[in-house]
């Protein structure tokens, strides 16, 4: 799949822009405060309905401004499909496959697929453990409907434990709401082993890609692990029900003291060790980087597999991160991918990909081809 048009109106500090990119590489140069992380964050928001940046519509409107629209025009195997975002203050936000509305943000994920990488997903390494829950889902709900449909409903499962258990916390009334508690632990157990169940096949699945990538991103050599960490798991998958069930009754007690659910999830997380030791503790920002970069393309290479379609790649202000051999050595990776989306501040970092590029100039919001 790729990216023919982009249309942009009042997004961020970006007024009015209408982009014609090219299949391959489309590369974009300015300034820091340009808009060229603005300008990711329209095609993240135009093909996944959400900000990869987790902002408000309110943040995302441009001052003064009384509505902001980001639309996309793009070939998926030999369809067309456009796509459209929008937003007026007062009123629910709007989104539109093919000019039709969409009943749920699942729509598109069924769509298109999208991997985006930042500076600040180096928290995926160093961050704590909802960053890491936070980007694998993004990559299985992309993947699979099924997994979006039972995510969404355990985490609406959680809120409303959560919600009672804090109503029961502020009454003080023992021995109340048992069977309402009971009710929830049994939808958390059957959806949160599937979830557990799909987190722990993922990571099987690309481990020895993500592997590979690093090796290819580093010149140092030292092995790279990942280990998923489910917060109720107790070896074998075929025991998590019981294992799930046993931890929800020895955490009962204290669920009521704190009013919030402990157990399930929601509180899982995943460890990543190079050379046997905690990258979260010990590794180097250009490990990071490295490590970060090599999980979000195994995603890429997973995603591309199940859906057979090559997903749209966002790259914001990498380049510039990495020391010269990993710059070059992620050029080498990029430039064998599809549709790639990449910006710079230093466009000397990107001569490498600049032969076949499309090439933007971004300055004050104003985006102009090169």
């Amino acid at each position: 799949m790729h990216i023919d048009q982009l249309k942009i109106e009042n997004f961020r500090n970006i007024k009015a822009a209408q982009i014609e990119l090219a299949e391959r590489i489309n590369l974009f140069v300015g300034n820091n405060g340009s808009g060229k992380t603005s300008l990711l964050e329209g095609v993240h928001l135009a093909l996944t309905g959400r900000s990869q940046r987790r902002a408000t519509n309110e943040v995302m409107l441009r001052r003064g401004a009384d509505y902001l629209r980001v639309a996309a025009e793009t070939t998926v195997g030999r369809v067309r499909v456009t796509s459209e975002y929008g937003f007026t203050p007062g009123r629910v936000r709007t989104l539109k496959l093919n000019h039709n509305p969409v009943r749920s943000l699942g729509e598109l994920l069924e769509e298109f697929a999208v991997v985006s990488f930042a500076p600040d997903d180096l928290q995926l390494v160093y961050g704590a453990p909802s960053a890491r829950r936070n980007g694998f889902d993004f990559v299985l709900s992309t993947a699979s409907p099924v997994y979006l449909e039972a995510l969404t409903d355990y985490q609406r499962a959680v809120a409303q434990k959560n919600r009672l258990l804090k109503d029961l916390q502020k009454t003080g009334r023992a021995g109340v709401g048992g069977p309402q508690l009971a009710g929830f632990n049994v939808q958390l157990v059957a959806l949160g082993v599937e979830i557990m169940k799909a987190r722990h096949n993922y990571l099987h699945a690309t481990a020895g890609e993500m592997r590979e990538l690093y090796a290819q991103l580093s010149d140092n050599g030292e092995t790279v692990a990942a280990v998923y960490e489910p917060s109720v798991a107790d070896g074998d998958e075929d025991h998590w029900v019981a294992a799930f069930e046993t931890a929800l009754l020895q955490n009962a007690e204290k669920e009521r003291i704190l009013g919030m659910a402990l157990v399930g999830p929601h509180r899982d997380d995943w460890a990543f060790y190079l050379g046997g030791r905690s990258a979260r503790q010990f590794a180097s920002q250009g490990q990071a980087r490295s490590l970060a970069i090599a999980l979000k393309l195994a995603g890429f290479r997973y995603l591309e597999r199940l859906r057979g379609e090559t997903p749209i790649l966002l790259f914001d202000e990498i380049f510039g991160e990495l020391d010269p051999g990993r710059g070059r050595r992620l050029l080498e990776l990029v430039g064998s991918f599809a549709q790639a989306l990449i910006t710079s501040v230093q466009p000397s970092s990107l001569d490498g990909l600049a032969g076949h590029a499309g090439k933007f100039q971004i300055a004050d919001g104003a985006v102009a081809p090169l």
